[in-house]
């Protein structure tokens, strides 16, 4: 089983910070540069130009130590389910 994450080398920093270690990890960042031609291949770019949608990454800064906000819980379940629908659109990209 392998995770999804874009920009998973910082994932795999922090919980290794942690003392944790990670499943295999999917990189979408690395994805999306290897088969799209964008200005920019941040989350919200890609999510942009794969799904058509504008991700609000506002909270994204803002002080993660627990506990965190509603806002905070959202906005983190949405990050991780973009992520998602943009690997699946990149694999279908891929698979072509």
């Amino acid at each position: 089983m392998a995770l999804v994450a874009h920009n998973a080398r910082f994932d795999e920093w922090v919980l290794r910070d942690a003392g944790l270690r990670a499943a295999p990890l999917i990189d979408t960042l690395r994805l999306a540069r290897a088969c799209l031609r964008l200005p920019s291949y941040r989350l919200k770019d890609v999510a942009g130009h794969l799904l058509g949608i504008s991700l609000d990454k506002s909270l994204q800064k803002s002080n993660w130590r627990r506990p965190l906000t509603k806002a905070q819980l959202s906005y983190a379940a949405t990050d991780a389910l973009v992520t998602l629908r943009v690997y699946q659109q990149l694999h279908r990209i891929m698979s072509k």
